[in-house]
């Protein structure tokens, strides 16, 4: 009888041993089957990726080369059949390709994820629809990095040499040119609106086009006041009002200090209207098998884009180099490179 005991004892270790590696196994091979599927998911989303990607090249070339100002923002092959564009990314066989490519040439904005003072953004702001006159323009900018401290931004008015680590947006100078037909030196001196927009809480943020400020009454070199505070949107934001209607803009923008991220919207970004001949919005979805990758992006349209804040630039060193102070100016003629012999 003790004798058929053990052997009911080793039958049922037995089969708990096999249990307990059983698990082990099946838990393992579950543990691969996931790091190849992982690993599966990783490559196809990068070739997704890189579908996508294709998309928005292929508008891009459309643009620069044939121009647009049909939207193309309803039908995700209308784009591509109109222009002819191989939708497929290496071999058919793959299944790799972009399957929606979207092209809106009048967005409700005109969008820039990066302003900096080394150089200008310039385009044109005008309305898609010609009822629609442009008599209100919204300059919306904030910290390019997200940061959202402005307990320490200086009086409006003030350029200080150093601007302060507790203020995390920088000015933002914005030009805006009425064109409305040829133009001579004078009326583009006389015309053209120019205000630094100066990171301030609890104000209003507004500005008028005219306000007796500048060169014949012109806004020329004011000085305003922009309303921050931490937003949904943009956090700091001026209203530029009473501009002359029936006219077609040109506008400059250049953040002093710190990169911005900027929006203009007209007559504000609330209730925008359609922009056009400034920027096209892309819009891309590659796909990779049951992989899905959708990317946005916006392009320049025309001659729009970075403009350099310099008539001559060079990579090597200038004849003449030069220090300034707010109460000094030091010249130094003691580099080899200014020595007029070499």
């Amino acid at each position: 009888m003790r004798g058929n005991e053990r052997g009911l004892i080793s039958i049922v270790i037995t089969v708990v041993i096999m249990l307990v590696i059983s698990t082990v196994v099946i838990a393992f091979a579950q543990l691969v089957r996931r790091e190849q599927r992982q690993a599966l998911d990783r490559q196809l989303n990068t070739q997704a990726f890189y579908a996508a990607e294709s998309g928005i090249n292929d508008a891009r070339k459309v643009i620069e080369t044939a121009g647009l100002t049909q939207d193309f923002t309803s039908d995700c092959n209308e784009f591509a059949e109109t222009y002819n564009l191989e939708q497929t990314v290496g071999d058919v066989a793959d299944g790799v390709r972009y399957t929606c490519l979207l092209v809106d040439p009048s967005p409700p904005n005109i969008d820039f994820s990066s302003v900096s003072s080394e150089e200008s953004k310039i385009f044109a702001l005008r309305t898609k629809n010609a009822s629609d006159s442009i008599t209100q323009t919204m300059v919306s900018w904030e910290n390019k990095a997200g940061d959202t401290d402005y307990s320490g931004c200086p009086a409006a008015g003030n350029f200080p040499q150093n601007w302060p680590n507790n203020c995390s947006v920088g000015i933002m100078r914005v030009d805006i040119v009425p064109f409305n037909g040829p133009m001579s030196r004078d009326d583009l001196a006389n015309q053209t609106f120019t205000a630094f927009l100066h990171p301030r809480t609890g104000v209003s943020g507004n500005v008028n086009w005219d306000s007796g400020v500048g060169i014949n009454g012109r806004n020329q070199g004011v000085v305003v006041a922009a309303n921050c505070a931490v937003a949904a949107d943009r956090d700091c934001k001026v209203q530029i009002q009473g501009m002359p209607g029936g006219q077609q803009y040109y506008m400059r923008i250049r953040s002093l200090y710190r990169q911005s991220a900027v929006t203009i919207c007209s007559p504000n970004c609330a209730n925008p209207v359609e922009l056009t001949g400034a920027q096209a919005l892309i819009d891309a979805t590659g796909r990779a098998t049951d992989i899905l990758k959708r990317i946005q992006v916006r392009v320049p349209i025309g001659t729009g884009g970075s403009v350099p804040e310099a008539a001559l630039q060079t990579n090597d060193t200038q004849c003449k180099r030069f220090s300034f102070t707010p109460t000094s100016v030091f010249t130094d003629n003691s580099d080899p490179a200014c020595n007029p012999t070499n």
